[in-house]
C-alpha cells in the first residue's frame, strides 16, 4: 500500500500581479486549517480544543490534529505559512513600486504597510476569518512569539524605511511603537468587519418588515463609514503612532 499523501495545490494569487504563489497542503490539512481559523477566531487560541476542530472539520480521526500538525501550535504555524506567504508577496509587490519612486511619503509606506490585509479581509471571501484569528493570536499570552516571528517580519522593512524616513532611532522604543500600532490597526480592521457583518445583518432583517425596500428608514451605507474614510483615519493613526507626530500629507 502507498504511503503517499493526496495533495491539492492552491493557488494564491496576488491581487497586483499576475505572480501566482503555490502552497501544497493535503485535503485534510487544508480543511483542519480553516477549521482552526473559524474557531480560534471565534474562541480564542488557548480556548480551542482538538475536538473543537476535528468537529468542524467533520473529521472522524480525532488524532488527526497530532498526525498532521503535531499540536495546536503547528496549526498556527502552518496558517501562518498559508497566508503569509500572500501578504509577504502582496507588500513586496507595493514596496517596489514605491522605491522605484524619485520619493515617497509616509502614506505611501502605510499602503503598502495595511492595503493587502484590508484587501484581503474585505473582498476575498476566502480570507473572511483571518482578521478575527488573527486578533485573537495577537492578544493571546502565546500571541508575541508567533507575532515576532511570522507577522512582523513581513513588514520589517517598511517599518525600518518608516523609521529611516521620519529620522527615527530604530530602537526598542521604536519597536514598541510598531507592535502597538500593529495591535490598534489589526483590532480596528477586525472591529469594523464585525461592524459591517452585524449591518448585513441587520438590514437583511430590516427588509423582510418592509414591503419594499423603498419603505424601508434606512439603508445600509447609512451606518457605516466609506472605506476611503475609515483607510484614512486607519493609515492616519498609524503615522502618528509611529511618529508621535500628526500627518501632513
Amino acid at each position: 500500500m502507498s504511503n503517499k499523501k493526496s495533495y491539492d495545490k492552491i493557488s494564491l494569487v496576488s491581487n497586483s500581479s499576475n505572480i501566482k504563489l503555490e502552497i501544497e497542503f493535503s485535503k485534510t490539512q487544508l480543511e483542519i486549517l480553516y477549521a482552526a481559523e473559524i474557531i480560534m477566531g471565534q474562541k480564542g487560541i488557548e480556548n480551542t480544543s482538538h475536538r473543537d476542530i476535528i468537529n468542524l472539520a467533520g473529521q472522524k480521526n480525532t488524532s488527526a490534529i497530532l498526525y498532521h500538525f503535531g499540536s495546536i501550535e503547528g496549526v498556527v504555524n502552518a496558517l501562518f505559512e498559508l497566508r503569509m506567504k500572500v501578504q509577504n508577496q502582496e507588500r513586496s509587490e507595493l514596496l517596489e513600486i514605491i522605491l522605484n519612486q524619485e520619493d515617497y511619503s509616509n502614506m505611501d509606506l502605510m499602503d503598502a504597510y495595511i492595503d493587502p490585509m484590508y484587501n484581503k479581509v474585505f473582498y476575498d471571501s476566502d480570507w473572511s476569518n483571518w482578521i478575527y484569528f488573527l486578533q485573537n493570536l495577537i492578544i493571546s499570552s502565546n500571541g508575541n512569539k508567533y507575532y515576532a516571528d511570522k507577522y512582523r517580519k513581513a513588514a520589517a522593512e517598511i517599518e525600518e524605511l518608516f523609521a529611516k524616513k521620519n529620522h527615527i532611532e530604530n530602537d526598542k522604543m521604536y519597536s514598541a511603537r510598531v507592535s502597538y500600532n500593529a495591535f490598534f490597526f489589526i483590532s480596528a480592521i477586525a472591529s469594523r468587519k464585525k461592524q459591517i457583518e452585524e449591518t448585513e445583518n441587520q438590514f437583511e432583517q430590516n427588509s423582510k418588515k418592509f414591503n419594499s425596500l423603498l419603505d424601508m428608514p434606512l439603508d445600509k451605507e447609512n451606518y457605516i463609514s466609506s472605506d476611503a474614510e475609515f483607510l484614512r483615519f486607519l493609515k492616519t493613526t498609524s503615522i502618528f503612532i509611529l511618529t508621535n507626530k500628526e500627518s501632513k500629507f
